[in-house]
Protein backbone atom coordinates (compact mmCIF):
# COMPACT_ATOMS: atom_id res chain seq x y z
CA UNK A 1 0.00 0.00 0.00
CA UNK A 2 1.29 2.98 -0.70
CA UNK A 3 0.49 5.70 2.22
CA UNK A 4 0.91 9.47 2.61
CA UNK A 5 1.78 11.11 6.18
CA UNK A 6 1.16 15.08 6.84
CA UNK A 7 2.38 15.67 10.24
CA UNK A 8 6.02 14.55 10.37
CA UNK A 9 6.78 14.89 14.14
CA UNK A 10 7.25 12.21 16.70
CA UNK A 11 3.91 10.40 15.96
CA UNK A 12 3.96 10.79 12.33
CA UNK A 13 7.53 9.95 11.98
CA UNK A 14 8.01 6.91 14.21
CA UNK A 15 4.32 5.42 12.69
CA UNK A 16 6.19 6.11 9.20
CA UNK A 17 9.20 4.18 10.22
CA UNK A 18 7.01 1.56 11.92
CA UNK A 19 4.91 0.90 8.18
CA UNK A 20 7.77 1.23 5.84
CA UNK A 21 8.91 -1.99 6.87
CA UNK A 22 6.05 -3.27 4.55
CA UNK A 23 4.37 -0.76 2.92
CA UNK A 24 5.65 3.04 -0.12
CA UNK A 25 5.46 5.68 3.08
CA UNK A 26 6.21 9.09 1.61
CA UNK A 27 5.91 12.45 4.64
CA UNK A 28 4.99 15.53 2.82
CA UNK A 29 6.34 18.25 4.24
CA UNK A 30 6.70 22.08 4.31
CA UNK A 31 9.00 22.68 0.87
CA UNK A 32 11.27 24.74 3.08
CA UNK A 33 11.62 22.18 5.35
CA UNK A 34 12.40 18.97 3.05
CA UNK A 35 15.77 19.32 3.01
CA UNK A 36 15.92 19.45 6.98
CA UNK A 37 13.94 15.82 6.52
CA UNK A 38 15.74 14.38 3.84
CA UNK A 39 18.40 13.42 6.40
CA UNK A 40 18.07 10.43 8.35
CA UNK A 41 16.39 10.42 12.06
CA UNK A 42 17.94 8.58 15.11
CA UNK A 43 14.51 6.66 16.49
CA UNK A 44 15.36 5.19 20.35
CA UNK A 45 12.65 2.71 20.74
CA UNK A 46 11.19 1.05 23.47
CA UNK A 47 9.07 -2.01 21.91
CA UNK A 48 6.81 -2.65 24.67
CA UNK A 49 5.10 -4.94 21.81
CA UNK A 50 8.22 -7.41 22.04
CA UNK A 51 8.28 -7.48 25.87
CA UNK A 52 4.39 -8.30 25.71
CA UNK A 53 5.26 -11.40 23.32
CA UNK A 54 8.09 -12.85 25.40
CA UNK A 55 5.91 -12.35 28.37
CA UNK A 56 3.10 -14.63 26.95
CA UNK A 57 6.08 -17.09 25.95
CA UNK A 58 7.36 -17.11 28.82
CA UNK A 59 3.74 -17.94 30.74
CA UNK A 60 3.14 -20.14 28.10
CA UNK A 61 6.62 -22.40 29.33
CA UNK A 62 5.97 -21.76 33.01
CA UNK A 63 2.76 -23.67 32.20
CA UNK A 64 4.70 -26.57 30.82
CA UNK A 65 7.05 -25.88 33.89
CA UNK A 66 9.87 -25.00 32.07
CA UNK A 67 11.97 -22.25 33.94
CA UNK A 68 11.29 -19.27 32.54
CA UNK A 69 14.54 -17.07 33.78
CA UNK A 70 14.21 -13.13 34.06
CA UNK A 71 11.55 -11.01 32.66
CA UNK A 72 12.41 -7.84 30.97
CA UNK A 73 10.12 -5.00 31.17
CA UNK A 74 11.02 -3.75 27.24
CA UNK A 75 12.98 -4.45 24.14
CA UNK A 76 13.93 -2.01 21.49
CA UNK A 77 16.92 -0.44 20.50
CA UNK A 78 18.32 2.40 18.20
CA UNK A 79 17.41 2.66 15.22
CA UNK A 80 17.92 4.79 11.77
CA UNK A 81 14.89 5.94 9.26
CA UNK A 82 15.75 8.34 6.29
CA UNK A 83 12.26 9.07 5.54
CA UNK A 84 10.85 9.39 1.87
CA UNK A 85 9.93 13.02 1.61
CA UNK A 86 7.96 15.09 -1.12
CA UNK A 87 7.04 18.71 -1.02
CA UNK A 88 4.14 18.78 -3.59
CA UNK A 89 1.27 17.40 -2.75
CA UNK A 90 -0.22 17.33 -6.20
CA UNK A 91 2.80 14.85 -7.12
CA UNK A 92 1.81 12.41 -4.70
CA UNK A 93 -0.17 9.11 -5.41
CA UNK A 94 -1.41 7.35 -2.37
CA UNK A 95 -3.67 4.75 -1.17
CA UNK A 96 -4.23 6.37 2.07
CA UNK A 97 -3.16 9.39 3.54
CA UNK A 98 -2.76 9.55 7.43
CA UNK A 99 -2.74 13.36 9.43
CA UNK A 100 -0.73 12.90 12.11
CA UNK A 101 -0.34 17.23 12.64
CA UNK A 102 -0.29 18.43 15.98
CA UNK A 103 -4.35 19.86 15.86
CA UNK A 104 -3.15 23.29 16.25
CA UNK A 105 -1.58 23.15 13.17
CA UNK A 106 -4.38 21.11 10.94
CA UNK A 107 -5.48 24.10 9.25
CA UNK A 108 -2.61 25.37 7.76
CA UNK A 109 -2.28 21.16 6.65
CA UNK A 110 -5.56 21.28 5.62
CA UNK A 111 -4.78 22.05 1.60
CA UNK A 112 -2.40 19.94 1.38
CA UNK A 113 -4.83 17.62 2.77
CA UNK A 114 -7.17 18.08 0.29
CA UNK A 115 -4.84 17.35 -2.79
CA UNK A 116 -4.06 14.25 -1.07
CA UNK A 117 -7.52 12.98 -1.28
CA UNK A 118 -7.96 13.80 -4.97
CA UNK A 119 -5.92 10.44 -5.07
CA UNK A 120 -6.31 8.68 -1.47
CA UNK A 121 -8.66 8.16 1.48
CA UNK A 122 -7.61 10.23 4.55
CA UNK A 123 -7.81 9.48 7.86
CA UNK A 124 -7.37 11.84 10.07
CA UNK A 125 -5.13 10.79 13.49
CA UNK A 126 -4.65 13.02 16.17
CA UNK A 127 -6.82 14.29 19.04
CA UNK A 128 -9.50 16.71 18.14
CA UNK A 129 -12.79 17.50 19.80
CA UNK A 130 -15.01 18.20 16.54
CA UNK A 131 -12.72 17.13 13.94
CA UNK A 132 -15.74 17.11 11.44
CA UNK A 133 -15.97 20.47 11.74
CA UNK A 134 -12.53 21.03 10.84
CA UNK A 135 -12.84 18.80 7.49
CA UNK A 136 -16.78 20.35 6.51
CA UNK A 137 -16.43 22.32 3.18
CA UNK A 138 -12.85 20.65 2.03
CA UNK A 139 -13.84 17.03 2.00
CA UNK A 140 -16.80 15.07 1.23
CA UNK A 141 -17.89 13.02 3.85
CA UNK A 142 -16.65 9.92 2.01
CA UNK A 143 -13.36 11.13 1.49
CA UNK A 144 -11.94 10.88 5.45
CA UNK A 145 -12.71 8.86 8.35
CA UNK A 146 -11.21 9.14 11.91
CA UNK A 147 -8.52 7.17 13.87
CA UNK A 148 -5.84 7.68 16.39
CA UNK A 149 -2.34 6.65 16.75
CA UNK A 150 -2.13 5.67 20.54
CA UNK A 151 0.28 2.95 19.69
CA UNK A 152 2.72 5.21 19.58
CA UNK A 153 4.12 7.60 22.50
CA UNK A 154 7.22 9.93 22.74
CA UNK A 155 8.73 13.19 22.16
CA UNK A 156 11.92 14.45 19.97
CA UNK A 157 15.03 16.76 20.37
CA UNK A 158 15.92 17.30 17.10
CA UNK A 159 16.91 14.52 14.85
CA UNK A 160 17.02 12.09 17.70
CA UNK A 161 13.15 10.84 18.36
CA UNK A 162 12.57 8.92 21.80
CA UNK A 163 9.61 6.72 21.19
CA UNK A 164 7.66 4.13 22.96
CA UNK A 165 5.86 1.66 20.70
CA UNK A 166 3.07 -0.04 23.26
CA UNK A 167 1.33 -3.20 22.46
CA UNK A 168 -2.05 -1.92 21.39
CA UNK A 169 -3.67 2.09 20.96
CA UNK A 170 -3.90 2.32 17.23
CA UNK A 171 -7.63 2.50 16.59
CA UNK A 172 -9.61 3.41 13.20
CA UNK A 173 -13.25 4.19 12.41
CA UNK A 174 -14.97 0.76 11.82
CA UNK A 175 -16.49 -0.24 8.04
CA UNK A 176 -17.47 -2.68 6.48
CA UNK A 177 -16.20 -2.03 2.88
CA UNK A 178 -13.09 -3.27 1.28
CA UNK A 179 -11.23 0.15 2.10
CA UNK A 180 -11.18 0.19 5.99
CA UNK A 181 -10.41 -4.18 5.94
CA UNK A 182 -7.37 -3.14 3.50
CA UNK A 183 -6.24 -0.66 5.72
CA UNK A 184 -6.78 -2.52 8.75
CA UNK A 185 -4.84 -5.45 7.18
CA UNK A 186 -1.91 -2.45 6.34
CA UNK A 187 -1.73 -1.48 9.81
CA UNK A 188 -1.42 -4.90 10.73
CA UNK A 189 0.63 -6.50 8.60
CA UNK A 190 3.35 -3.83 9.86
CA UNK A 191 2.88 -5.37 13.45
CA UNK A 192 0.42 -2.78 15.19
CA UNK A 193 -2.82 -3.77 16.75
CA UNK A 194 -5.43 -2.42 15.23
CA UNK A 195 -8.87 -1.94 17.33
CA UNK A 196 -12.05 -0.64 14.92
CA UNK A 197 -13.91 1.93 17.20
CA UNK A 198 -17.99 2.72 15.80
CA UNK A 199 -18.67 6.33 16.55
CA UNK A 200 -15.33 7.54 16.08
CA UNK A 201 -16.19 11.62 16.87
CA UNK A 202 -17.55 10.66 19.94
CA UNK A 203 -14.71 8.33 20.85
CA UNK A 204 -12.38 11.24 20.02
CA UNK A 205 -14.15 13.31 22.77
CA UNK A 206 -13.49 10.65 25.83
CA UNK A 207 -10.96 9.91 24.42
CA UNK A 208 -9.19 13.67 24.94
CA UNK A 209 -10.90 14.52 28.46
CA UNK A 210 -8.30 12.37 29.54
CA UNK A 211 -5.62 14.78 28.81
CA UNK A 212 -7.77 17.93 28.54
CA UNK A 213 -9.11 17.54 32.03
CA UNK A 214 -5.79 16.57 33.86
CA UNK A 215 -3.22 19.38 32.56
CA UNK A 216 -5.24 21.95 34.91
CA UNK A 217 -4.68 20.05 38.22
CA UNK A 218 -1.58 18.50 36.97
CA UNK A 219 0.02 22.20 36.36
CA UNK A 220 -1.68 23.89 39.64
CA UNK A 221 0.18 20.83 41.72
CA UNK A 222 3.77 21.71 40.17
CA UNK A 223 3.53 17.95 38.24
CA UNK A 224 2.76 14.95 37.69
CA UNK A 225 4.45 13.75 41.09
CA UNK A 226 2.67 16.67 43.13
CA UNK A 227 -0.72 15.58 41.74
CA UNK A 228 0.22 11.86 42.60
CA UNK A 229 0.76 12.95 46.27
CA UNK A 230 -2.40 15.61 46.47
CA UNK A 231 -5.25 13.59 47.20
CA UNK A 232 -7.81 16.35 47.42
CA UNK A 233 -6.33 17.92 44.12
CA UNK A 234 -6.68 14.43 42.86
CA UNK A 235 -10.55 14.35 43.76
CA UNK A 236 -11.25 17.83 42.10
CA UNK A 237 -9.65 16.53 39.20
CA UNK A 238 -12.25 13.63 39.16
CA UNK A 239 -14.92 15.79 39.42
CA UNK A 240 -13.53 17.99 36.69
CA UNK A 241 -13.29 15.03 34.24
CA UNK A 242 -17.33 13.81 35.28
CA UNK A 243 -17.83 17.43 34.09
CA UNK A 244 -15.72 16.96 31.55
CA UNK A 245 -18.06 13.64 30.58
CA UNK A 246 -21.19 15.31 31.11
CA UNK A 247 -20.02 17.97 28.13
CA UNK A 248 -19.28 15.16 26.07
CA UNK A 249 -22.73 13.61 26.34
CA UNK A 250 -24.40 16.81 25.63
CA UNK A 251 -22.27 17.23 22.55
CA UNK A 252 -23.12 13.62 20.60
CA UNK A 253 -20.70 11.08 22.57
CA UNK A 254 -22.08 8.21 24.55
CA UNK A 255 -19.78 7.57 27.15
CA UNK A 256 -21.85 4.28 27.99
CA UNK A 257 -19.72 1.08 28.03
CA UNK A 258 -16.64 2.99 27.78
CA UNK A 259 -13.54 3.33 30.13
CA UNK A 260 -14.38 6.80 31.40
CA UNK A 261 -18.09 6.26 31.55
CA UNK A 262 -17.59 3.64 34.44
CA UNK A 263 -14.78 5.52 35.60
CA UNK A 264 -16.37 8.14 36.65
CA UNK A 265 -20.29 6.79 37.44
CA UNK A 266 -17.81 5.76 40.41
CA UNK A 267 -18.44 7.71 43.71
CA UNK A 268 -15.62 9.79 44.09
CA UNK A 269 -13.23 9.26 46.67
CA UNK A 270 -13.06 5.49 44.83
CA UNK A 271 -12.77 6.85 41.18
CA UNK A 272 -10.01 9.67 42.53
CA UNK A 273 -8.41 6.84 43.85
CA UNK A 274 -8.13 4.38 40.58
CA UNK A 275 -7.37 7.32 38.70
CA UNK A 276 -4.57 7.95 40.63
CA UNK A 277 -3.38 4.43 40.42
CA UNK A 278 -3.71 4.92 36.48
CA UNK A 279 -1.61 7.89 36.42
CA UNK A 280 0.59 6.31 38.65
CA UNK A 281 1.75 3.47 36.33
CA UNK A 282 5.11 3.57 34.94
CA UNK A 283 4.31 3.38 31.02
CA UNK A 284 1.33 6.15 31.87
CA UNK A 285 2.92 7.95 33.84
CA UNK A 286 6.21 7.90 31.09
CA UNK A 287 3.78 9.18 28.39
CA UNK A 288 2.31 12.10 30.66
CA UNK A 289 5.77 13.43 30.99
CA UNK A 290 6.58 13.35 27.62
CA UNK A 291 3.59 15.24 26.74
CA UNK A 292 4.09 17.68 29.57
CA UNK A 293 7.21 17.97 27.69
CA UNK A 294 6.51 18.44 23.78
CA UNK A 295 3.02 18.59 23.78
CA UNK A 296 1.39 20.29 26.48
CA UNK A 297 -0.10 23.07 24.09
CA UNK A 298 -2.28 20.25 22.45
CA UNK A 299 -4.01 19.13 25.74
CA UNK A 300 -4.68 23.15 26.78
CA UNK A 301 -6.31 23.00 23.81
CA UNK A 302 -8.51 20.62 24.77
CA UNK A 303 -9.37 21.86 27.62
CA UNK A 304 -10.63 25.43 25.90
CA UNK A 305 -12.38 22.65 23.35
CA UNK A 306 -14.20 21.53 26.84
CA UNK A 307 -14.94 24.58 28.02
CA UNK A 308 -16.70 26.45 24.97
CA UNK A 309 -18.80 22.95 24.52
CA UNK A 310 -20.31 23.13 27.67
CA UNK A 311 -20.93 27.18 27.28
CA UNK A 312 -22.85 26.19 23.95
CA UNK A 313 -24.56 23.02 25.40
CA UNK A 314 -25.78 24.82 29.13
CA UNK A 315 -23.60 22.63 30.86
CA UNK A 316 -22.54 23.69 34.06
CA UNK A 317 -18.77 22.61 34.79
CA UNK A 318 -17.59 24.52 37.99
CA UNK A 319 -14.73 21.90 38.83
CA UNK A 320 -13.42 22.50 35.30
CA UNK A 321 -13.47 26.37 35.49
CA UNK A 322 -11.95 26.34 38.42
CA UNK A 323 -8.22 25.49 36.57
CA UNK A 324 -8.86 28.74 33.83
CA UNK A 325 -6.79 31.10 35.93
CA UNK A 326 -3.95 28.62 36.50
CA UNK A 327 -3.76 27.27 32.67
CA UNK A 328 -4.15 31.32 31.29
CA UNK A 329 -1.01 31.99 33.70
CA UNK A 330 0.77 28.79 31.90
CA UNK A 331 -0.11 29.66 28.52
CA UNK A 332 1.39 33.50 29.22
CA UNK A 333 4.24 32.29 31.34
CA UNK A 334 5.34 28.82 30.31
CA UNK A 335 5.63 27.85 33.75
CA UNK A 336 3.94 25.82 36.24
CA UNK A 337 1.81 28.37 37.95
CA UNK A 338 0.41 28.62 41.71
CA UNK A 339 -2.79 29.62 42.17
Amino acid sequence: MDIAIVGSGTIGLTYGWLLSKCHGVTHVVRPERSGWYREPFTLRIADRRKAADRRKAIDRRELKGVEAGKREASAGGEFSYRPRVASDPEEVRCDVALVTTDRRRLAKSMETVRALARSGHVVFMLNHWDLPSQADGLLRPEQYSLGFPGQVGGGRDGRTIEATVFPRGTVLEAGDDSRDRRLREAFEAAGLHVKAQKDMAGWLKLHGLQQAMTVGPILRAGGLDGLLQDRAEMKKAMLALREGVSTARADGANPRGSMLGRLTALPAPLSAALLRRVLGRADVRTMVERHMRHGIEEWIAGYWDVVDAAGRRGVPVPHVLEYKTTIAAFAEGGAFAEQ
